[in-house]
């Protein structure tokens, strides 16, 4: 009898040791959340692929390393390794390790002190801003798209039928909006952003009337060419924001694109949303 109790009492803690290993982080908030359709409000323990769904508060989850915060009214699916933006609006802080997927794209910041921003709104775009680190923006096959410097934003339009279920199963990205500085060589016209080298093709605008001026981009993206992603154009804006003026693309983009996203980082910062800043300097 001795020896049953026992192995039923090692049974157990087996047991409870397992259920606590499945534990990938917690979730807290000020407000009230949902995981998995419960309301829940203060904090909860989170398991791999929990939905998280914020309501009318920013909610924050910490897994490991990696500081996960959806801003209210948004939906994800955490896991560990990587975060499944559903709807809404999530930055991630120390991602280095930890890729954010939206739609048919995968995220993955270059360096652990990154602070990655992506936007999922109602209508599929998709909106990605790198405010410390670097960021790469994969197709939902591998495809590198492009490549983020601290300060630079894309966003994207997935093609239709584009799954927001978290299965990773998404199409192809099709659409694409760039800004940059035009250049042309060998007839050819190229525009860079995030340190990636687009080729801008057209079949009904001149785009000699754009070079050298830096313009934003909505086209379609088709197969790389040589290693470089060919982008056919759809329209084509300058950007009111003279070359002389001593700023560089890159800063440019920031400030059309990012100063939205620039206040929303500026406003977590001042609630003390982030719970802890990199003790070394951003790369």
């Amino acid at each position: 009898m001795r020896t049953f109790w026992c192995a039923f009492l090692i049974a157990g803690c087996m047991i409870s040791v397992s259920g606590a290993s499945s534990s990938i982080g917690i979730v807290r908030s000020y407000g009230e959340f949902r995981v998995d359709g419960a309301a829940v409000r203060g904090n909860s323990t989170l398991m791999a692929g929990d939905v998280v769904e914020t309501m009318s508060m920013n909610t924050t989850i910490n897994l490991g390393g990696t500081e996960v915060t959806l801003l209210p009214e948004s939906r994800a699916a955490l896991y560990t390794d990587h975060t499944t933006l559903q709807r809404g609006t999530t930055l991630v802080r120390g991602a280095s390790l930890h890729a954010l997927e939206a739609g048919n794209l995968r995220i993955v910041a270059t360096s652990p002190y990154s602070l990655v921003q992506v936007g999922y709104s109602d209508r599929k775009l998709i909106t990605i801003s790198s405010h410390a680190g670097a960021a790469n923006v994969f197709t939902s096959s591998g495809e590198l798209l492009a490549s983020l410097n601290p300060g630079g934003s894309l966003a994207f339009e997935p093609a239709s039928g584009a799954s927001d279920s978290g299965s990773g199963q998404a199409t192809a990205n099709t659409g694409v909006t760039l800004k940059g500085k035009l250049t042309t060589k060998n007839g050819e016209y190229f525009l860079t952003e995030g340190g990636k080298t687009y080729q801008i093709t057209s079949t009904t605008l001149d785009l000699a009337q754009y070079v050298g001026k830096v313009i934003a981009v909505t086209g379609s993206v088709g197969s790389a060419a040589g290693g470089i992603t060919v982008v056919t154009v759809a329209s084509i804006s300058v950007v009111a924001v003279m070359a002389g003026a001593g700023l560089s693309a890159a800063a440019i983009t920031a400030i059309v694109v990012g100063g939205a996203a620039a206040g929303t980082i500026g406003g977590l910062a001042a609630a003390g949303t982030f719970t802890s800043s990199p003790s070394a300097s951003t790369p």
